[in-house]
């Protein structure tokens, strides 16, 4: 028997950031540098301090240095851009797939998933599937 529940959310743009930079997911040897850049009419923007999370912006992205899916010794030779709807969308296959079990990060807030869940998270988006661990 299957029960199927859908229970739609905005999920605001902080909490995206938050995910990607409080849980301790880029703790992991498979990713490198994250810069999280503004797109603003054409033109980016770096941003530097964390402490501008509370203002992040749907149009952001993160250029993600990582471990290339052929070559795992530690060179970062991989790099992408990922946007924050990019994030919310591996999210939610995460979710669905079976990967997020905090309920808190369902319903209030991404950035209340521990750093293996986020790090689920982070491949769907990056890679499009789970390549480590």
């Amino acid at each position: 028997m299957t029960m199927t529940i859908k229970i739609p959310r905005e999920v605001e743009p902080k909490e995206v950031a938050y995910m990607v930079f409080g849980t301790g997911a880029l703790g992991y040897p498979w990713w490198g540098r994250v810069d999280w850049l503004h797109i603003e009419d054409g033109e980016i923007f770096p941003i530097e301090e964390r402490d501008q999370l509370d203002i992040a912006e749907e149009e952001d992205v993160l250029d993600i240095r990582h471990d290339a899916r052929d070559d795992a010794e530690g060179d970062m030779t991989g790099k992408m851009l990922v946007s924050f709807p990019d994030i919310v969308k591996a999210f939610s296959r995460a979710l669905r797939d079976g990967h997020i079990y905090e309920r808190d990060a369902i319903t209030e807030d991404l950035g209340l998933l521990d750093a293996e869940q986020a790090d689920i998270v982070l491949q769907y988006a990056v890679f499009g599937e789970i390549i480590y661990g």
